[in-house]
C-alpha cells in the first residue's frame, strides 16, 4: 500500500476529527429547558418543552434559542411557543415603536432546524409618500419561513440567504431573520391616510392643513416653456432649504 505524504496524514487525522467533533455535537445531551410553550396544538408532532432566549438578560441575545432537545430529536419533531419581544435593531434600517409579536414553531429536519413565524405583528415608524409626515404603521406578516442548516454550504451565492444553527451551543439565533422580514414588507408607497392630499408641488404646503390657492399646473405647448414653467418640486425644494 502506497504511504501517504506527511501533508496528506496530517489532511485525513484533522477530518476525521472534525467528523467526531460533529458527531458529538449531534448527539450531546441537551441542556437543561426553563419554559412551558403555549398549549396550541400541532397536528401529528407531540409538544414538549422549549428553553428561553440564551440569556435574558442581555438585550442582543433576546432572539437566541436553546435547540438542544431538538438536535437530539427524531426529525418531524416540533417545538411551538408565543414570543413577545422588543428588540433594538439599526435605527438606520427602521425604528420599531412596539414589541413584535408572533407565534414560532421550531422542527427538526434532515439538514437542520425549520423555523416558522405566524401572525408576526409589529409597529413601525413610516414617512407618507404624499406628505411626508412621519406616522406609525401597523404591519402583519400573517407567515414566514427558514432553516437553520446544521452544516454551511459549500457555495455560498449570498450570505444574507444562508442561516446555520450554532452546533457548539446548540442554539439558533433569529435576529437576523426578523430584521429580514421587516425590511422584506416595507410597503413602497405608504400613506399616513388614504384621503391624504399631500404637498402643493408649487409652495411645498402641506394641503391636509389649508388650501394654498394655487391652481393646477397647466400644460403649455411650447415644451422649453413648459420645462420653465413646471416646476413640481420646486416648493418643496424651497421648503427644504427653508428648514435649514
Amino acid at each position: 500500500m502506497k504511504e501517504l505524504a506527511p501533508q496528506q496524514r496530517r489532511h485525513s487525522v484533522a477530518k476525521k476529527t472534525k467528523n467526531k467533533t460533529t458527531k458529538k455535537l449531534l448527539e450531546a445531551t441537551p441542556k437543561k429547558l426553563h419554559r412551558e410553550p403555549t398549549k396550541k396544538k400541532i397536528a401529528k408532532h407531540v409538544l414538549s418543552k422549549l428553553a428561553t432566549p440564551s440569556d435574558a438578560n442581555e438585550v442582543d441575545k433576546n432572539l437566541t434559542f436553546d435547540v438542544s432537545d431538538l438536535i437530539r430529536a427524531e426529525e418531524g419533531q416540533s417545538r411551538e411557543f408565543h414570543l413577545e419581544v422588543s428588540e433594538d435593531f439599526d435605527p438606520k434600517d427602521f425604528t420599531l415603536k412596539s414589541d413584535i409579536s408572533t407565534d414560532v414553531i421550531f422542527m427538526k429536519t434532515e439538514h437542520g432546524i425549520s423555523v416558522q413565524l405566524e401572525n408576526f405583528t409589529y409597529d413601525i415608524n413610516t414617512s407618507c409618500c404624499r406628505c411626508l409626515k412621519v406616522y406609525v404603521q401597523k404591519m402583519a406578516i400573517p407567515e414566514a419561513n427558514r432553516i437553520f442548516l446544521f452544516l454551511r454550504p459549500k457555495d455560498i451565492t449570498d450570505i444574507e440567504d444562508i442561516y446555520t444553527t450554532d452546533l457548539k451551543r446548540m442554539e439558533v439565533d433569529l435576529r437576523n431573520m426578523f430584521r429580514q422580514e421587516i425590511l422584506l414588507h416595507f410597503d413602497a408607497f405608504p400613506v399616513c391616510s388614504p384621503s391624504c392630499r399631500g404637498l402643493c408641488p408649487v409652495c411645498g404646503k402641506d394641503l391636509n392643513k389649508a388650501k394654498c390657492g394655487h391652481n393646477p399646473v397647466e400644460q403649455v405647448d411650447n415644451p422649453h416653456a413648459q420645462e420653465e414653467s413646471v416646476l413640481p418640486f420646486q416648493g418643496l425644494k424651497n421648503m427644504i432649504r427653508s428648514k435649514k
